[in-house]
């Protein structure tokens, strides 16, 4: 069998098909040297005999079109309906040729050798034109639903058409038995023509199992060398009851049970085979999955449950069948889950919703995906739920949020988290009417402490300040630490009146002063310490979070300039920054219309120092002014809505540019990154704008790469996750921006389609010296890696900086190591002679 070439997959069946037919044709070899000695011999009453045999062969090939037809489904082959429908007629011809037989009642026409010859020619013919015709075709599903009608009524008409010929017109046919003389030269010339169509059908086969097939080609392949082995003694009989014609029956009846047992493990065995390797496959699947996994009916009964084990729960889950789902979970985590459940009724599926649950091993959380299970009629209906334990994501979800935005010495808020505060503040009292305060608090003398006792005790002195801050505010504010010495008191809801607000303010300070001034104990040492408190007011402010600190600073610097231990007030002498804004917002609406905007190209590179492509970055020059810094007029184009015009010009330019490289082979595979706003994002025909810019400029949308920000995440997720999808298929690409320094969550952020997570330079900048951004910085890596997203650092200034991203496992950066942001001429020039090195 190696020798020809057969699949390894076909050698045991191949195997037991040739150890058959080797029988087969011992026995026949055997039979031919023993009649050639001894001759043949008519047997008695083999009229009996023969109509036995043939009444097998016209069941077997009954059964054979049973199988066939009632297994029909537009995934089984069209061939097994060919050769089901095919040995109908196969059978009904042998059942005429038995009819027919010599001695036999006249069947319609007087029966005799050559009408019962004439059926049997047209039975052998059939089927052998049948097997050849199967062994060429192509075994297709049938793709038409009436496919096997067709095939029926095609054999049928075939078969009244030759009950026609042999029964009314058989005297234009030729003859094939003389009695007395034996069988005419065309009967057997016509049989080896037959035995020829098989040992062609057996080679076809044979050819054929060189390669993977799907049918059993093995079976059809004893079925067509019986058939010739068959039709040979059917060459070689002189009477119709001697012992040639005998053995001719016995190896018909051998090729049939192969047909039968080959159509068998095609149509009802190999499926079922296939269907018990599925269940075992999905038993073996279910096993190593480590989540639970529910039946639930709508009401929450539960009616099968499995998970690995000690997994979850220790119940087996014969303590869970038959029980409701609110015996086992928490009544909140019971309502997310019916919700869930509700959804899958309507849509087919829900995914996303979690659930904390509290387990012998403490707290966990599981992610809920259910579908809507398939049922049969007047079943009710039925839920698969999964329980995904994301737990350990939680917990790193929560660890990035904590390194982030608390201090890791006091637990307070630090400056970041104090600035989202803030803002929320400064909406909150613009809305409401009511003041604020900034209580900006630093320890008097605490670098002489630090100096002479060690920063261990200072540490110490920290904590304790802390606790004392918060006790002095309790809940009518935010206590933070900026770093260092340096606190801060954020007061919201004070009076509508500024000057009762400020006494109110005023008095939260001196308590303040008091307490701080009540002696500590450091290590077993009494210890005096005294602040310094510099008080902001404020309320509608126009000016920015970092804005405000700054002036509180300056009121605590006041303070410390009037003796120590006491408070200031900021004077809130801010015309003039008024008047500057004014002016600065006329001078914006004529930048656009005066071309006064241009933008800058800043390099991204990866590990090997290619370029890879850059950040459009947006510039004001000012006929008079000069070069106006983009924090400076950014924050008032988003608040008088210029942002969506100069957005607009900013897409425009950089598709334009874009379209310029793709002329260059340097440059036609840099992608380019565009800032953009969240009020430019959320119009409704943004993702129209986009997409008509990107025809318009014919250029390779994959080039293109929006930057977002994670303030933008928390404005209509569902509407955001919408227009990225839509802009995706087109093709453009999407970077979240200044990634660690927002709300964002991982569980949005896994359903939003972000090509790259950009690290917030504010990380990068101390990297080297601060072991807490690089906690950070590695933690982000390695969740942004989990969700097979590229990330990138910006801000990369030193080697030594670089070379910690690299081995923390980020290896796209940008930053003034590589290149600052420079026009267009001097960008494309510095990309030919590139100065940095690595």
């Amino acid at each position: 069998m190696n020798a020809i070439g057969l699949r390894v997959g076909e050698k045991l069946t191949i195997g037991k098909v040739i150890v058959r037919i080797c029988f087969l044709m011992i026995f026949f070899i055997a039979s031919q040297i023993l009649l050639s000695m001894y001759g043949t011999h008519v047997i008695s009453g083999y009229l009996s005999l023969h109509t036995i045999l043939e009444t097998f062969t016209v069941v077997v090939a009954s059964l054979v079109f049973s199988i066939g037809w009632n297994a029909y489904s537009r995934g089984i082959p069209s061939n097994i309906l060919l050769i089901s429908c095919a040995f109908l007629g196969v059978g009904i011809l042998d059942f005429s040729h038995m009819l027919s037989y010599t001695g036999m009642p006249d069947f319609i026409t007087a029966s005799g050798p050559n009408k019962s010859i004439i059926f049997w020619l047209a039975a052998r013919s059939l089927a052998a034109v049948t097997l050849l015709t199967v062994a060429i075709r192509p075994w297709r599903p049938s793709l038409i639903a009436h496919t096997r009608y067709l095939l029926l009524a095609s054999v049928l008409v075939l078969i009244f058409f030759l009950y026609w010929l042999f029964l009314f017109h058989n005297d234009i046919l030729p003859v094939f038995f003389i009695p007395g003389q034996g069988l005419t030269t065309f009967k057997i010339q016509f049989e080896y023509a037959i035995i020829a169509i098989n040992l062609f059908t057996a080679l076809v086969l044979l050819l054929h199992m060189r390669h993977p097939l799907p049918f059993n080609a093995a079976g059809l392949l004893g079925v067509v060398c019986t058939m010739a082995l068959s039709e040979f003694f059917f060459t070689r009989y002189v009477d119709f009851a001697d012992v040639y014609n005998l053995m001719g029956h016995v190896f018909k009846i051998v090729s049939y049970l192969f047909l039968y047992f080959a159509i068998f493990v095609e149509t009802i065995e190999h499926p079922y085979n296939i269907l018990l390797q599925s269940q075992n496959q999905l038993k073996a699947t279910l096993d190593a999955i480590p989540d639970a996994l529910f039946e639930i009916g709508e009401n929450g009964h539960i009616y099968s449950y499995r998970a690995a084990a000690n997994k979850l729960w220790s119940n087996s889950s014969s303590n869970f069948v038959g029980k409701l789902i609110d015996t086992i979970l928490s009544p909140t985590a019971v309502e997310i889950l019916l919700s869930s459940i509700h959804e899958a009724e309507r849509n087919g599926h829900s995914q996303g919703k979690q659930i904390e649950l509290s387990l012998p091993e403490g707290m966990r959380f599981f992610e809920l995906s259910v579908s809507r299970k398939a049922v049969v009629e007047g079943q009710k209906l039925r839920f698969i739920v999964l329980m995904h334990d994301i737990s350990q994501r939680v917990e790193a979800e929560q660890k990035i949020h904590y390194m982030a935005f608390y201090d890791f010495l006091t637990d307070l808020p630090n400056r970041r988290l104090l600035t989202n505060r803030l803002q929320q503040a400064l909406a909150s009292s613009a809305s409401s009417g009511r003041e604020g305060a900034l209580l900006y608090i630093d320890l008097d003398n605490f670098k002489t402490l630090n100096d002479t006792l060690g920063h261990d005790i200072g540490d110490l002195l920290l904590k304790q300040v802390a606790k004392r801050l918060e006790f002095c505010v309790r809940e009518s504010g935010t206590v933070a630490r900026l770093g260092g010495d340096e606190f801060i008191v954020m007061l919201e809801g004070l009076s509508e009146r500024s000057i009762d607000a400020a006494k109110q303010a005023e008095a939260v300070g001196k308590k303040i002063i008091a307490e701080l001034n009540q002696p500590y104990w450091l290590t077993g040492q009494e210890y005096n310490s005294s602040v310094s408190i510099g008080i902001l007011m404020f309320c509608s402010n126009t000016l920015t979070s970092d804005d405000l600190l700054r002036q509180a600073d300056i009121a605590m610097y006041q303070a410390k300039n009037a003796g120590r231990n006491t408070l200031r007030f900021f004077d809130p002498k801010m015309q003039d920054t008024i008047n500057a804004r004014a002016i600065l917002e006329n001078e914006l609406r004529k930048a656009l219309e005066n071309h006064q905007f241009y933008l800058c190209f800043q390099i991204q590179v990866d590990s090997l120092y290619s370029a890879l492509g850059a950040e459009a970055l947006i510039r004001w020059h000012h006929p008079e002014r000069g070069l106006i810094s983009p924090t400076q007029f950014i924050p008032l184009a988003e608040e008088t809505g210029l942002i969506l015009p100069i957005g607009q010009w900013v897409l425009e330019t950089a598709c334009a540019q874009i379209k310029s490289w793709q002329q260059d082979a340097l440059t036609k595979d840099l992608v380019l990154a565009v800032n953009v706003s969240a009020k430019q994002f959320h119009q409704t025909e943004f993702v129209s704008d986009v997409i008509t810019i990107i025809q318009r400029h014919a250029i390779n949308p994959m080039l293109l790469k929006l930057e977002l920000t994670e303030s933008m995440l928390l404005e209509n997720i569902e509407g955001t996750i919408v227009t990225m999808n839509i802009l995706k298929e087109v093709g453009v690409r999407f970077s979240l921006d200044d990634f660690g320094t927002g709300y964002s969550s991982l569980q949005y952020l896994k359903r939003l389609p972000f090509d790259q997570i950009k690290i917030d330079q504010s990380f990068v900048h101390d990297l080297v010296l601060n072991k807490s951004d690089r906690e950070i910085v590695r933690t982000i890596i390695g969740m942004v890696t989990s969700l097979n997203l590229n990330v990138i650092a910006e801000g990369v200034e030193t080697e030594e900086q670089h070379q910690l991203l690299k081995q923390m496992g980020c290896f796209h950066y940008q930053g003034y190591l590589f290149g600052r942001p420079m026009p267009i001429k001097q960008f494309e020039s510095a990309l030919q002679n590139p100065s940095y090195v690595g």
